[in-house]
């Protein structure tokens, strides 16, 4: 109990450290930006007046804490959005309703809403901010491929990492980085759009890269920097979250005969992608044919196959 708490916490420690680091990032591009604009419109030096940095930098720093708040309170909103979720239909989908009910009542949490991604491909995911507006996403196919058992292990999975709030990190980060994602995006259409109408708007591009370095950098090193802030979060999460889920189901064969299914499924999971591959239970396949973040030290999951035979070293499950 004591390691669950401690990690509850870390998880809400996190959450917390990533709004700023995202803040600061955007106060930095945002500065950036305005300054652009201030030295292109009204030269060097009225850009280098005290009041004018100030007032740029207040208004980049108030712009950065907006959009922070808006990706941090739209956040599952967001992740439901981009993955093409939709609420279920207990009548329709009665097993996976009940099988949810049955798995909220053994955690002793709020029964979570449930959505559904309507695609062949077998994984879930959670999402949400706290225990008490968290919501559960499975896929069709996962419905349809597993027995009942090893579905309520997958949910018993999902219902533990709402409880630690690993969740709230995880839509944190997804929104933010895919934030930081599009912003990078964005920039790189600017420079090929410059590159291609000739001289002029190259020399304006070279002057945004060289003479401004962090709007630069934000070009250069937005991906990598997006991959190591995944990357620092704790794969055992994963681990974690599968041992909470057999100490509520008593079973940990089902659990690990579910992540052997998924381990064989090659479907592509539409919605998915680098900003939110590391909500689901496993690595989804992306559009490309392959899994999202490759195999080994560098993916944000653990390899399935040590989830698997660590759940099968499980003996006795305390209290």
């Amino acid at each position: 109990m004591a390691q669950f708490e401690s990690l509850i916490a870390a998880n809400k420690r996190k959450s917390l450290a990533l709004v700023a680091l995202f803040v600061l990032f955007y106060t930095a591009l945002l500065f950036s930006l305005f300054f652009t604009v201030v030295v292109t419109l009204w030269g060097w030096t009225a850009a280098h007046e005290t009041r004018a940095v100030l007032a740029m930098l207040l208004g980049s720093h108030a712009m950065a804490v907006v959009l922070a708040v808006v990706c941090y309170v739209g956040g599952p909103g967001m992740v439901l959005s981009a993955s093409r979720a939709e609420p279920i239909h207990p009548a329709k989908d009665q097993v996976l309703h009940d099988v949810v009910e049955e798995m909220a009542v053994a955690a002793g949490c709020p029964v979570p809403p449930v959505y559904v991604i309507d695609s062949p491909a077998m994984n879930a995911m959670a999402a949400g901010l706290m225990p008490e507006r968290s919501v559960i996403v499975v896929t069709r196919g996962l419905c349809e491929r597993l027995d009942r058992d090893q579905l309520q292990a997958v949910i018993a999975h999902e219902l533990a990492r709402i409880q630690t709030y690993d969740v709230r990190l995880m839509t944190v980060m997804a929104t933010m980085v895919g934030m930081m994602i599009l912003v990078s995006a964005l920039m790189k259409q600017m420079v090929s759009a410059a590159l291609e109408t000739g001289p002029s708007s190259a020399w304006y591009l070279v002057w945004f890269l060289f003479i401004l370095p962090p709007v630069g950098l934000a070009v250069v090193l937005a991906p990598p920097c997006v991959r190591l802030i995944q990357l620092a979060v704790s794969r055992e999460r994963q681990s974690m979250a599968d041992t909470e889920a057999v100490r509520l189901t008593r079973y940990p064969e089902a659990l690990a005969r579910a992540l052997e299914i998924l381990a064989t499924d090659t479907e592509y999971l539409a919605g998915a992608n680098g900003a939110t591959a590391h909500l689901f239970i496993v690595r989804p396949t992306l559009a490309e044919g392959r899994r999202a973040g490759g195999d080994g030290v560098w993916s944000a999951h653990p390899e399935i196959e040590e989830r698997i035979e660590r759940l099968r070293s499980i003996g006795n499950i305390g209290q």
